[in-house]
C-alpha cells in the first residue's frame, strides 16, 4: 500500500474532480443529517468512512434522532441501512409511522388508526432505500451485512441501535471488548466508504451532576472516543431550563 506522494496527490485530484462533477449535476457530495445546525457544523452532513457516535442516558431520544438522520438520508436519495439490536422491525417501523404526526402512539394501542391517515403516514416511507434488520447479533453479523450491502450498492449510510447490545467477545474485559468493537467498525466505515452512526448509552454521572455530559461519560470505554470521527450527546433538559 505504500504510494509516493505524487500518485496520492493524483488520486486526491481525481476525487476533486469528481466532487466537482457531482456538485454540477446536483448530486448530494455528503450525507445530510436532517438538521440545518448539525448539517452547518460537519460541513454538509456525514463524510464517507467516518464513525459517527449518538450518545445518551436511557429514554433520552437516540432512536428519534437517529430515525430523522435515517429519512433524511433516504430522502436524499441514499441507501439506508437499520440495525435494530433493541426491537424489531415492526416496531421500528411504528416508531416512523408515529414520527409523522399523523398516527398516535394512543390511537395504535386502542385500534383506532384511521386507514386513510395510516396509509398516507406509510406513504412518506414506502418508497425510500431503507432496510431494516433485527437478526443480527454480534459484530461479526452486522459487519459482513454492511459489506455484502454495500457492494450491492444496498448501503451509503448504516444505523446500529445500539452499542451494548451487540454480543461481545466474553473471554475479554468489556472495555477491551468495546474497543475492539469500535475499532473494527471503524475500518468497516473505511473500507466501505460509508459513515456508520454508532448508538450508544452514556454512564450515569452527568445526570447525577447535573451537568452537560462530556466525552468521558461515555459508557465503558475510552476507546469509543478514540475511534470517532464525531460524538454526538443528547442532554435533556432539566425543569428550571427552557
Amino acid at each position: 500500500g505504500t504510494q509516493h506522494i505524487s500518485e496520492v496527490l493524483n488520486d486526491l485530484g481525481n476525487q476533486v474532480e469528481e466532487l466537482m462533477k457531482s456538485k454540477a449535476e446536483g448530486k448530494v457530495l455528503r450525507i445530510p443529517t436532517g438538521f440545518y445546525t448539525l448539517n452547518y457544523l460537519t460541513y454538509g452532513g456525514f463524510n464517507m468512512g467516518n464513525l459517527v457516535v449518538l450518545a445518551a442516558r436511557p429514554s433520552v431520544g437516540k432512536t428519534a434522532i437517529m430515525l430523522q438522520m435515517a429519512k433524511a438520508a433516504a430522502i436524499a436519495g441514499k441507501a439506508v441501512n437499520l440495525f435494530n439490536l433493541e426491537m424489531t422491525n415492526t416496531e421500528l417501523a411504528q416508531r416512523m409511522i408515529f414520527s409523522t404526526g399523523k398516527v398516535t402512539p394512543l390511537q395504535m394501542a386502542r385500534g383506532d388508526v384511521e386507514w386513510d391517515d395510516f396509509e398516507l403516514a406509510s406513504a412518506e416511507f414506502t418508497k425510500e432505500p431503507m432496510y431494516l434488520n433485527d437478526k443480527v447479533r454480534t459484530l461479526e453479523d452486522i459487519k459482513s451485512r454492511i459489506i455484502l450491502n454495500n457492494q450491492a450498492c444496498k448501503c451509503d449510510i448504516a444505523f446500529i441501535d445500539y452499542l451494548g447490545l451487540i454480543k461481545m467477545n466474553s473471554k475479554i474485559p468489556l472495555s477491551q471488548a468495546i474497543a475492539e468493537a469500535t475499532s473494527e467498525l471503524k475500518h468497516t466505515a473505511k473500507d466501505c466508504g460509508i459513515p456508520i452512526v454508532l448508538l450508544c448509552q452514556l454512564n450515569r454521572s452527568s445526570a447525577s451532576e447535573k451537568r452537560a455530559p462530556e466525552m468521558h461519560d461515555l459508557r465503558d470505554s475510552g476507546g469509543i472516543e478514540q475511534d470517532a470521527d464525531a460524538v454526538l450527546m443528547l442532554e435533556r433538559a432539566g425543569d428550571d431550563e427552557e
